[in-house]
């Protein structure tokens, strides 16, 4: 859903009254139309992020259609933006997706820093030697307990 804000003035009252049969009916349908056209031919983001671009683009275009009736167009504004109920539900999904995936990247990044560190300091503080095997098995655990959604269950493997 879509609208404007409309403030205009008579400048021509001779060709308000006889050019057109009702003035204000003729500003107001000439501008839904304009409205329509221009936000058609924008994104969404388009017209979130360049309102001011926008807004003159509107002006100027209503501005030629009611001139014939006598009317200057002071200020025409967008004033409300809003998606249909089923595509509002689908890009709130989108937003949801990008800040999950945002969330996963930075958890990521932590968890292999935190696997990295840990076996740094396992070799380099104790006396235990780790093998290939071993330290795959560390990452593959700590990646598991720190990247992982549901509560994890520990489990001792003796060998």
């Amino acid at each position: 859903m879509v609208s404007a804000v409309l403030n205009y003035q008579v400048v021509a009252p001779i060709k308000a009254m006889f050019d057109v049969q009702n003035y204000r009916v003729y500003a107001e349908t000439n501008v839904q139309a304009v409205v329509k056209k221009v936000v058609g031919s924008h994104t969404y983001n388009e017209l979130k992020s360049e309102t001011d671009t926008i807004n003159e683009a509107l002006k100027a275009q209503a501005q030629e259609k009611v001139t014939p009736a006598g009317i200057e167009i002071v200020a025409l504004q967008l004033n409300e933006l809003n998606y249909a109920p089923e595509i509002a539900a689908s890009m709130l999904k989108k937003q949801a997706a990008g800040a999950m995936l945002e969330a996963r990247t930075l958890i990521v990044a932590g968890a292999v820093q935190i696997a990295t560190d840990a076996i740094t300091q396992l070799e380099t503080s104790s006396q235990i030697s780790l093998t290939p095997e071993d330290k795959v098995k560390i990452v593959t655990n700590l990646l598991t307990v720190t990247c992982g959604v549901e509560e994890t269950t520990p489990v001792i493997t003796v060998n």
